[in-house]
């Protein structure tokens, strides 16, 4: 898994598809995510999920 953040949109996307990851790790139009980003993505999310939850 890796996550990838597109340029254009500014939207970061969490692919599981190796197929996936080899074609957009080619496109200029993404950047994959460092370990660190990957973490505070993470840690967003859950906060994210767990504040919908009532």
């Amino acid at each position: 898994m890796a996550w990838f953040l597109n340029k254009t949109t500014g939207l970061k996307w969490e692919i599981t598809s190796e197929d996936v990851i080899n074609r957009i790790s080619k496109d200029e139009n993404y950047k994959i995510l460092q370990e660190e980003e990957e973490k505070d993505i993470k840690a967003t999310t859950t906060k994210t999920k767990n504040s919908n939850k009532k």
